[in-house]
């Protein structure tokens, strides 16, 4: 089974993308694929236009994969080294995609993203995780 993080952004190109919903769908439905959404993704989301997650398929909860002073809620996030939310972060406007990436990292075997940025700074410090855009996705949904 793949599990396959979303970032808020591919929410955005799923809801115009029937086909490509009912594709996930089928493969969650099949049991080879799974997505799951953090706390910071679902917050995120519920601030969007969505007004919180959007009901496209099924969605498993994670908590983040490291905890962070100001953004950890109790119960939600895990203690960690955090040492790919440490690499990836940089400017410190980017702490939650440095959270999104660690958690990423800890528990999915790809992040899917239209952060060219995030993408990149990933796939360069992750253990585990494969960073990819949302055309790579569809992609490789149809070889599952």
């Amino acid at each position: 089974m793949i599990r396959v993080l979303l970032d808020t952004n591919i929410y955005d190109k799923l809801a115009v993308d029937r086909a490509t919903i009912n594709t996930i769908a089928e493969k969650i439905a099949q049991g080879v694929l799974e997505v799951v959404v953090s706390p910071i993704i679902m917050g995120e989301l519920k601030e969007s236009h969505f007004q919180g997650m959007p009901t496209f398929f099924p969605v498993t909860n994670i908590p983040e994969g490291v905890a962070v002073v100001g953004y950890a809620i109790v119960g939600l996030a895990r203690p960690s080294e955090g040492v790919v939310y440490n690499a990836h972060r940089g400017d410190p406007k980017k702490a939650k995609d440095a959270i999104i990436a660690e958690t990423a990292d800890s528990d999915c075997d790809l992040l899917v993203s239209e952060d060219n940025r995030c993408r990149t700074r990933l796939n360069t410090h992750a253990k585990k995780c494969k960073a990819v855009n949302f055309q790579y996705f569809k992609e490789l949904l149809r070889t599952l």
